[in-house]
């Protein structure tokens, strides 16, 4: 493993308190690999996962910023939270709440949560330079694109799964990838899978992990979605791996030219345009 690996975390939105023994399991991985980091949002779980990361993941439109930003300083000085994340904002929110922040002498934003993997990688460009300029660490999720790079075209083309276009996910999934541009990507990633002896998820993985504009040395993590304990195991037992060869990295980064044009630069917008469907 590279000494300068990005920090690994594990999401708990799959996670529920019905299943406790495979949440153990879930848990004793962790430890086992000496991973710390659990990412939680309001709505997992029971709904009150939020108690030391203070993280707003999302952008709240209908309230001022001084009024956001009042609520949130209050909780900070009740020690309710210790660092102020932020998720699904756009770098003119982000702009908007650090200087907001910084001219009253609040709590800034240090973390960022984003979408990011081989799939989509808008905000290298559109999001990155604003964090790094204001010193805000990137927490990386999805690195697998919420399933997408573990699936084939032919897959896709069933309709199965999170690809049903009659339910609210496959609907959203189809929105943001159901392009032929994507399906073009998939062929060309399942083929180099198959010649270079790695996996999907170990391309899609390490590259986040080891290549991608993820920088150990800036505080970034990585996320790993995993829903059981054996995937959690195998995901990171390819991650120790370690980086790929050169030559492999050269020619994923060229799978970003054939989809750069159609990938989704905010997933809230699929989102949103599938609930207004079904109200």
């Amino acid at each position: 493993m590279s000494s300068n690996s990005v920090v690994l975390a594990v999401g708990s939105h799959t996670w529920t308190p019905d299943n406790t023994t495979e949440l153990d399991k879930l848990l004793n991985v962790m430890r086992k690999h000496k991973i710390s980091i659990i990412d939680t949002a309001r709505s997992y779980g029971l709904g009150a996962s939020e108690t030391v990361l203070g993280l707003k993941k999302l952008a709240n439109e209908d309230t001022p910023v001084e009024q956001q930003m009042e609520a949130i300083q209050t909780l900070y000085k009740q020690e309710t939270f210790e660092a102020f994340g932020v998720s699904n904002f756009t770098p003119e929110q982000v702009i908007e709440f650090y200087n907001y922040a910084k001219s009253k002498g609040y709590v800034l934003p240090t973390i960022y949560q984003s979408s990011y993997s081989l799939a989509v990688r808008q905000n290298e460009t559109r999001l990155f330079p604003t964090l790094r300029k204001l010193g805000i660490s990137i927490q990386a999720y999805s690195p697998m694109a919420g399933g997408l790079l573990s699936k084939t075209p032919e897959y896709i083309e069933q309709g199965k799964g999170n690809w049903d276009p009659n339910t609210p996910s496959g609907k959203i999934f189809r929105d943001l990838y159901y392009k032929p541009s994507y399906l073009k990507m998939l062929e060309e990633f399942g083929k180099l899978s198959e010649e270079s002896g790695v996996s999907r998820s170990g391309l899609a993985y390490r590259w986040v992990r080891y290549h991608s504009a993820l920088k150990a040395e800036l505080g970034d993590e990585m996320i790993l979605g995993s829903v059981t304990a054996q995937q959690l195991e195998e995901a990171v037992t390819e991650l120790d791996k370690g980086p790929l060869d050169a030559a492999l990295v050269e020619k994923l980064e060229s799978l970003w030219q054939l989809i750069k044009d159609d990938a989704p630069i905010d997933n809230l917008i699929s989102v949103r345009k599938v609930v207004r469907g079904f109200a």
